[in-house]
């Protein structure tokens, strides 16, 4: 190998492990901004956000949560203009959410559970 090396370009995809991919498709259409892509099977579904990698939504047998300490990870982090009327609006539409929590520098955010109980956050930057 010469002096430039290979390197990764930005994301493509991001995988969600879901029960039933067409279901889980027309919520992160309705809820989390998706559009719908090339493709979708009852085994995975392509999902084209605005911005950052797109989404595969991945049918499974079983989902579980990964963890560390005990906690939750969550899936994947989306951003949003105003955390409040987004939590808001969630809460109405019967999304299990968590509280608003205030991250200082970092912006206000909250978590959530997409249907097959997928921890997500959602952040508005300062």
């Amino acid at each position: 190998m010469g002096a430039q090396r290979s390197k990764a370009n930005p994301a493509m995809h991001c995988c969600i492990p879901v029960k039933d991919v067409k279901q889980a498709a027309v919520w992160y259409v309705k809820y989390m901004g998706c559009e719908y892509g090339d493709t979708i099977t009852e085994r995975h579904a392509q999902m084209k956000l605005s911005g950052g990698p797109d989404i595969t939504l991945i049918g499974v047998d079983e989902c579980f949560q990964l963890k560390q300490d005990g906690q939750v990870i969550p899936m994947m982090d989306f951003l949003c203009e105003d955390v409040q009327e987004l939590h808001e609006y969630f809460e109405y539409s019967g999304i299990r959410v968590g509280a608003i929590v205030d991250q200082g520098r970092s912006g206000k955010s909250f978590k959530l559970l997409d249907p097959d109980g997928n921890h997500l956050i959602v952040w508005q930057t300062e």
